[in-house]
């Protein structure tokens, strides 16, 4: 245990200040550190060896700089993304760090303000409303009498928690501070949220009469009375939570630091590979090995035939040595000559457009789901968007995803009678009120919860920004953690009794007009392993004594016994609870579930005097116990909670979320299976089912017989119980998507996802597929000509058809900005996306990054287009690379320059017949490559230092123009023609929609439609506005363009 002295330096020093770091690195590490992080990605560290093998001039074809500069260029990007994003991490810290608290001082007893690191264990901190809790507090005194808090940035959850002072009930803070505040015992450090245990020792100083049990007044004098209470989770204010519900609390520092709940779960973000990311990786691997199979077969190749060489050439005879390390150095060199083949850029441009695509989810008027707020759809892990297009199955929690989780009491059932509230017009308007039993019903509805009566309701109904759990009864609001106990609260109003005033210990009823006044023994918080309430309580000047318990019908039946529903006697209820009304209430919650309605039981125990001292005094010791405390409790809980009488039942509806039946029904034509997870009663689940079209009344229902599915398992550990499900199912994690709160993306309301799947999901994953195939094709492109090169006429020699500063800028400046800038292209407007959920089908299957896309329509097709242009280049030209027969050093760069200025022209045109869209700044970046080529191309040539010097001027007129056609026609039109063929025999549903979307708009436009007005820029590219979106009517000028063209038409 950790003993905590308050307002002790000793104390103070044992333990670590509150500073709080959440950065990664420092100035004198970022370096080694961020290289070290790179470096530890298998492609990363394959660029390194490759760069590293290019300075050993015996095996390198080119300038070791050609891959060098590249890969330092995508290293300082990725380096200054990372650091970007760190230093915001560390002005977090600092502003966290250094933000104004409240402390009192040790020696003086003065308030004053330091920073929040300086906080040190043992201080005293006064925390006021709406403001963050700077470390974890125990409370000692609060300012009003409904203590809550906002736990959203330590679990995720938006319910209001409630929390207790553990000051004893007539000391006041001036009187704790004067006598000595308490030393606390807590347990040593834990991880779990949900987990605390402790005990406060107070030493209260006592005179005359007013002693425990009145000793100290025989002596005369004042004397310390020890006084022990214990601690739980409901004493703690963990740190970063918010303050709600009351002005100010006071309370001392017990975990500070990294020790703190919030500091002890932060753990590095977890490595999210995207079910796309995992088929790059073994597409990725096919291609390494693709080239160690060419690399070590054409080595061999050449260092067989050019060991011979010497009988054909006498003069270029191979001394011996070399002749042996010849069969090492051939591999190599055409290992580096093909390392081009995985493009260095691809894994930055990936990244970028991942970022890129993460923002326009954020963007995204559509996603709004709080129009007051403005709050939309937040982007946690850019890393997987890709996996929203490829969902095969969703688990959605049923109250707050399906539902609105805004509850409200129908019916109740008191003994053989049913009333229905909602049908009232005023208060108990249908309700007889001189049924005792009623009230009586009346008053444990109004108990037996956590409700607090909010006296400023403009002010104590705040939270999270959003409408607050709180139902309006008159002239108070009642405020509870969750909704429905704030429901019961309302309906209880209706049965004349009405909950006007509560504190810690007392609560205050209005029954019938008259007052009633209740004193709480003790509360039994809801458990979801006993899936009940309890409350024990007493009503003042009457003595009588009840313990009162609400629950699951199931959890309720089997603490009740025979004649407990028999027995009248000791329950003080003028009306017999025979087994004939305990069957009626059965067939009763049977009703309520068919209709979809959350059921409840009630139910109360009567106690005497002895019983309750006798409980009070286990409950004493049971929490005075610093180990076993729980187990301890949760027998005396089930003690009393044995022989309970059943009073009656409750139904709530919690009504459906808009949108919901639609948003499910696309999720069905989209192929994508729903399971909605919820601790209803089944016949409830199966309405609701019903009611949100997850099923339809002639549908066969199969029913898994089984109690429960890990209730009282941890969240976690549910999830992972629904993930070994569903992947027995299906097989792939990546296909499982969860709607609850703390997701990667969360997306508020159920029919967000629905933009979010069909809209976003599939327009990543469609434009990442693109930028990956294309990154592929591009590199394999002009990797394999220097294979087709050392094959055609170069004997396998190894050497580079390409000079180092082509190769350079191949990656690194040609085509980068349009590889990047397809993350604009839409290959469907949106709104043909939404109405469309069929289409969903193709991503989930994932034809776009198929093998046999990847492979054979790219990878290969850039194969084919090499061997092609090299071998026509070569075909019109001489044997000695020259045009003029000059016979002069530059004969073979005239030759390349022709191949890669036709190269030039083929990306051009590759990237403007497959954009299925088209925006002023793709047309930018891919018209103007061209002249960015000639102009780079024109000043290299110009030097007089380099051995290209004069080459461009050689190619400059019209033959070589004549050439460079010849061999763009000759790579475009068949590629072109094969693709206009496997289109028309398998046609794409996504081009035929858009094509059909774009005339539709365009007729429109034709027709004065001032509402798809575009630029005169957009109309000399041919640019076409898509329209509105189906979720939302205007779309802000700060989202991306959302311009489409036609395809043919």
């Amino acid at each position: 245990m950790r003993a905590i002295q308050p307002l002790d330096a000793a104390t103070a020093a044992k333990y670590p200040c509150n500073t709080v770091t959440n950065s990664w690195y420092t100035v004198w590490n970022f370096i080694f550190l961020n290289l070290y992080e790179q470096f530890r990605r298998p492609l990363n560290f394959y660029f390194l060896l490759v760069s590293c093998l290019q300075f050993i001039s015996i095996i390198a074809p080119v300038s070791p700089f050609a891959t060098l500069l590249p890969l330092i260029a995508a290293f300082s990007l990725t380096a200054l993304k990372e650091g970007y994003d760190d230093i915001k991490r560390h002005k977090q810290d600092k502003l966290h760090n250094n933000k104004k608290r409240t402390v009192l001082n040790r020696t003086s007893l003065v308030w004053e303000t330091r920073v929040n690191s300086s906080i040190r264990v043992g201080d005293v901190v006064r925390i006021e409303r709406d403001e963050d809790i700077p470390c974890d507090v125990v409370a000692l005194a609060m300012s009003g009498r409904s203590l809550l808090i906002r736990t959203d940035n330590l679990d995720g959850e938006l319910d209001l928690k409630p929390r207790e002072v553990v000051r004893p009930p007539e000391e006041t803070l001036h009187e704790l501070i004067q006598h000595g505040l308490p030393e606390l015992s807590v347990h040593l450090l834990r991880q779990s949220l949900i987990s605390f245990d402790g005990m406060a020792r107070f030493k209260l100083r006592s005179t005359g009469g007013n002693g425990s049990n009145g000793n100290s007044g025989q002596w005369g004098v004042d004397v310390e009375v020890p006084v022990c209470i214990s601690l739980n989770i409901a004493h703690l204010l963990p740190q970063s939570c918010i303050l709600k519900g009351v002005d100010e609390v006071i309370g001392v520092a017990v975990y500070t630091g990294e020790e703190t709940k919030c500091g002890m779960n932060k753990r590095p973000p977890p490595v999210k590979w995207a079910k796309i990311d995992q088929m790059i990786s073994r597409y990725s691997i096919f291609i390494f090995v693709f080239q160690l199979f060419f690399a070590i077969a054409l080595g061999l190749t050449g260092y067989l035939y050019n060991g011979k060489v010497h009988e054909d050439f006498w003069y270029m005879q191979v001394p011996r040595n070399e002749s042996t390390l010849n069969a090492v150095v051939y591999p190599l060199r055409f290992f580096l000559l093909t390392s081009i083949l995985i493009p260095i850029s691809f894994k930055f441009v990936v990244d970028v457009s991942k970022y890129y695509l993460a923002k326009t989810v954020e963007w995204d008027v559509s996603m709004i789901h709080d129009k007051d707020s403005g709050d939309g759809c937040h982007v946690r892990n850019s890393s997987i968007l890709e996996d929203l297009a490829q969902v095969d199955c969703v688990l959605s929690d049923k109250t707050g995803t399906l539902t609105q989780n805004v509850m409200e009491l129908l019916h109740v059932t008191i003994g053989d009678k049913r009333f229905s509230l909602h049908e009232c017009e005023g208060e108990a308007s249908k309700v007889d009120e001189n049924e005792e039993d009623v009230l009586q019903f009346g008053r444990v509805l109004s108990l037996c919860n956590t409700v607090e009566v909010a006296s400023d309701p403009a002010r104590d109904t705040d939270r999270l920004g959003a409408q607050p759990y709180g139902e309006h009864s008159g002239t108070v609001v009642y405020q509870a953690a969750s909704p429905d106990e704030a429901a019961l609260c309302c309906g209880a109003g209706k049965l004349s009794v009405r909950l006007t005033h509560r504190e810690q210990t007392r609560a205050t009823l209005m029954v019938k007009g008259i007052v009633e006044s209740w004193f709480i023994h003790y509360v039994f918080p809801f458990s979801s392993e006993l899936k009940t309430m309890g409350i024990v309580v007493e009503r003042e000047g009457t003595g009588l004594i009840y313990y009162f318990v609400k629950g699951a019908d199931d959890r309720i039946a089997e603490m009740s016994t025979v004649e407990s529903r028999d027995d009248v006697s000791t329950n003080g209820v003028g009306k017999a609870g025979d087994t004939e009304t305990f069957e009626f209430i059965g067939s009763e919650l049977k009703h309520y579930a068919t209709r979809g309605l959350r059921t409840l039981l009630i139910a109360q125990k009567r106690l005497s005097r002895d019983d309750l001292n006798h409980f009070l005094s286990q409950i004493r010791a049971a929490e005075l116990l610093l180990t076993n405390r729980q187990e301890k409790l949760g027998e005396i809980r089930r003690d009393m909670e044995s022989g309970v009488r059943i009073l009656g039942a409750t139904a709530i509806e919690d009504k459906l979320q808009d949108g919901v039946c639609e948003s499910i029904q696309s999720f069905l034509e989209a192929g994508i299976r729903v399971w909605m997870l919820t601790g209803d009663k089944v016949e409830t689940a199966e309405q609701i089912g019903l009611s949100c079209a997850l099923h339809s009344p002639t549908d066969t229902i199969l029913r898994v017989v089984s109690s429960s599915l890990g209730c009282r398992d941890e969240w976690e550990e549910k999830i992972q119980a629904l993930l070994r499900i569903a992947l027995k199912a299906k097989g792939s994690k990546s296909s499982v998507g969860c709607c609850s709160n703390g997701n990667a993306v969360p997306a508020g309301k159920l029919n967000k996802k629905n933009v979010l799947m069909f809209v976003h999901g599939q327009m990543a994953y469609i434009r990442t597929a693109y930028v990956i195939k294309y990154s592929f094709y591009k590199s394999v492109l002009i990797g394999f000509v220097q294979v087709a090169y050392n094959v055609y006429g170069m004997y396998f020699s190894g050497g580079s058809f390409w000079n180092s500063f082509s190769l350079m800028l191949w990656n690194g400046l040609y085509t980068f900005p349009h590889t990047f800038l397809y993350c604009l292209d839409r290959k469907a407007p949106r709104n043909v996306l939404e109405q469309n959920p069929f289409l969903y089908k193709m991503t989930r299957s994932g034809v776009d990054l198929g093998t046999r896309e990847f492979f054979l329509v790219y990878f290969f097709r850039g194969i084919a287009q090499a061997v092609v242009a090299h071998w026509l280049v070569l075909s019109m030209i001489d044997s000695h690379y020259s045009i003029y027969s000059t016979g002069d050093l530059n004969s073979k760069d005239v030759a390349f320059t022709l191949t890669y200025s036709a190269f030039i022209i083929l990306q051009m045109l590759t990237l403007l017949l497959e954009s299925n869209s088209i925006t002023f700044l793709n047309s930018i970046a891919i018209l103007g490559m061209p002249p960015v080529y000639v102009l780079f191309t024109t000043l290299y040539s110009s030097s007089p230092s380099i051995q290209y010097y004069g080459v461009w001027n050689q190619t400059i007129n019209l033959f070589p123009f004549l050439m460079v056609f010849v061999v763009v026609c000759a790579l475009v039109v068949p590629t072109v023609g094969i693709i206009t063929l496997w289109k028309t025999w398998c046609p794409d549903p996504r081009d035929i929609l858009r094509n059909a979307a774009v005339r539709r708009v365009k007729k429109q436009i034709s027709r004065g439609d001032t509402a798809f007005g575009t630029s005169k820029i957009g109309r000399c590219f041919g640019c076409v506005p898509e329209g509105p979106s189906y979720y939302a009517e205007t779309v802000p000028e700060a989202m991306e363009l959302t311009m489409a063209r036609s395809v043919g038409s």
